[in-house]
């Protein structure tokens, strides 16, 4: 390679690896890189270990269905044996037994009637794959609202971070004015002592926003199990601006669309199957079986011997049903009767819980979404009370007192401001996860149409 050429490309790799140094943002991995919304569902997800536990659950309730289902089909058996013996076995001269025999055999057992055995198992294994599924859904919605509420929490508690030193900064430049009309002689000293009381309390209020925020960031890294020091930065996302269906209309669709209200229908249906299988008890039993042996003197099953009887077959039936077991049936029938109530009471119970947080949650939304009203109103005149104290407080109108005032009524507003909109949009997510839909996605008016689903289908009940 020429001279030239080296230097060349000595350049472009001097370069690059000052790109990297001056840029590490940009580099693959990195822990400041700007994360969304989607981003932090998509990892909290991920990393898991109670979702994967459920994951793990649902596969082994999978297999155990299968178990279930192989029930059904026969059993197919075979048996190969050695026996000796003192002496040969003849029968009118006919060897029966030699004094040593092998013996190959192969059988079948196929259950023809047995609800107990066949049915009523594979439906319960059907109804905990159900439960399981079901059970990954709702762990995977909680892991998603946990991480919405962490990430509207860091939200809110960055724009008061942000608004604290925005105070911090004013009030220090009054603080700057206020010696400057001190040293002139202008105003006495108290109010330049106020003023930097206020600036001093005002530095105390960012530290607590700080801190609060840090705290915020660590909730989030605990969802990602990242580092709980490691730096959390993400894009702001206001996505919730919908309208607002009537508490009426959010209950309807929660009694259609919560998946905890299916895990219920799940446990009527495993207690009806269960009552049914205490029912089947005292039905009777088929069963065919069938057998085929053969026998040889050798290893290989040869007969030199001239047994009367080397092979054979035998085919049966067994009809099995008991009569009486101690009145077993009756008590275990009442047994179930009693589980049954006790779950379709559950699901009343659970029914009740769901409409009073689906209430709870929309009061929250209108209470928050009034907030906003009225706090965007103040907000305005706030701004304008400072405009017109620190006006005043140039032409010696005004005290340190008033300018100081206004600002915290400021700093204040535009604190319960911030608070009003991420409140609204947590409780807007609140409400739609106790209506049972997907948080992230916008109400639509499709979900108000009637849902032609039955529930009470997937239990068989």
């Amino acid at each position: 390679m020429s001279r030239p050429a080296a230097n060349s490309h000595l350049w472009l790799i001097m370069g690059l690896l000052c790109w990297e140094c001056l840029c590490p943002e940009t580099a693959p991995g990195n822990a400041t890189a700007s994360l969304t919304l989607s981003d932090l569902v998509q990892k909290a997800l991920e990393v898991s270990t109670t979702l994967q536990s459920k994951a793990a659950q649902v596969r082994q309730r999978r297999a155990e269905k299968s178990v279930a289902r192989s029930a059904i089909f026969p059993v197919l058996k075979t048996s190969y044996s050695y026996e000796r013996e003192s002496h040969e076995t003849y029968i009118y001269r006919t060897l029966t037994d030699p004094d040593s025999d092998f013996t190959w055999g192969i059988a079948f057992e196929q259950p023809v009637y047995h609800p107990n055995r066949l049915t009523h198992p594979l439906r319960l294994a059907e109804l905990e794959v159900i439960q399981a599924e079901i059970g990954c859904e709702v762990e995977t919605r909680k892991v998603v609202f946990k991480m919405l509420i962490a990430y509207f929490n860091l939200l809110k508690t960055h724009e008061q971070l942000k608004i604290a030193k925005e105070q911090v900064q004013q009030i220090g430049i009054h603080e700057q004015k206020a010696k400057a009309f001190h040293d002139a002689g202008r105003t006495p000293l108290n109010e330049l002592l106020q003023a930097r009381v206020r600036l001093a309390n005002a530095r105390q209020t960012a530290i607590v926003a700080d801190n609060r925020m840090k705290l915020a960031e660590s909730s989030i890294n605990l969802l990602l199990k990242r580092p709980l020091e490691m730096k959390v930065n993400v894009t702001k996302w206001m996505g919730f601006a919908s309208g607002l269906p009537s508490v009426v209309d959010c209950q309807s669709i929660a009694a259609i669309k919560r998946p905890e209200l299916r895990l219920a229908e799940a446990d009527i249906g495993k207690a009806q199957t269960r009552l049914q299988m205490a029912r089947h008890a005292y039905q009777p039993t088929l069963q065919l079986a069938g057998h085929y042996y053969r026998k040889g003197t050798e290893a290989y099953l040869k007969d030199h011997s001239e047994m009367s009887h080397p092979d054979g077959w035998q085919i049966h039936a067994v009809l099995n049903w008991t009569i009486w077991s101690g009145n077993r049936r009756p008590h275990q029938v009442t047994a179930d009767h009693a589980a049954l109530s006790k779950s379709r009471l559950g699901r009343e119970g659970l029914m009740d819980s769901i409409s009073y947080e689906v209430r709870k949650a929309h009061l929250h939304l209108t209470e928050a979404r009034r907030n906003i009203t009225v706090m965007k109103a103040a907000l305005s005149q706030a701004e304008e009370n400072l405009h017109l104290n620190r006006g005043r407080f140039d032409q010696q109108l005004a005290t340190t007192t008033d300018v100081l005032d206004a600002q915290g009524l400021l700093t204040a507003t535009r604190g319960r401001l911030t608070n009003a909109l991420f409140d609204e949009q947590i409780a807007r997510a609140a409400l739609k996860h106790a209506m049972g839909l997907d948080i992230l996605s916008p109400i639509s008016p499709d979900i108000f149409e009637p849902d032609t689903h039955n529930p009470s289908n997937d239990t068989g009940g």
